[in-house]
């Protein structure tokens, strides 16, 4: 039984070695080609990296240009609101005079015409006499 026992134990060595070699040598195949994609992939994310650093820049320069110009454009438009503030002081203030004046005119044309009635009614008032 002793022989019987050996020849069991050397086939499944035999056995046992003719399906882990072709697994190890799979396995080996595997581990160069994940070596070859792994240097793939770190040449494309530095590109990647690369390019998004590019971007980033040209935004930050982008957001410089829009942050001046939009200070420009603050300042400019403060600008005309105190033009529409001093413009709309100055109707108000024209239209107060004017309101003033007019009412002095009409008083006074009220008072001139008022007069040339009295000169009118009085001269009227004489002629038939």
């Amino acid at each position: 039984m002793p022989l019987a026992l050996d020849i069991t134990l050397i086939l499944v060595l035999v056995i046992l070695v003719a399906t882990l070699v072709p697994l190890l040598i799979q396995l080996h195949k595997t581990a160069r080609g994940l070596d070859r994609f792994l240097v793939r992939v770190e040449k494309d994310i530095s590109q990647i990296a690369g390019d998004v650093h590019a971007s980033r820049l040209r935004m930050d320069r982008m957001a410089g240009s829009v942050e001046v110009s939009l200070g420009e454009f603050s300042a400019f438009a403060k600008t005309i609101g105190a033009v529409g503030h001093t413009v709309e002081a100055l109707h108000a203030q024209f239209r107060g005079s004017f309101e003033s004046a007019s009412r002095g005119l009409g008083g006074f044309l009220g008072a001139v015409s008022s007069v040339l009635a009295l000169f009118k009614s009085k001269s009227s008032t004489q002629e038939p006499q």
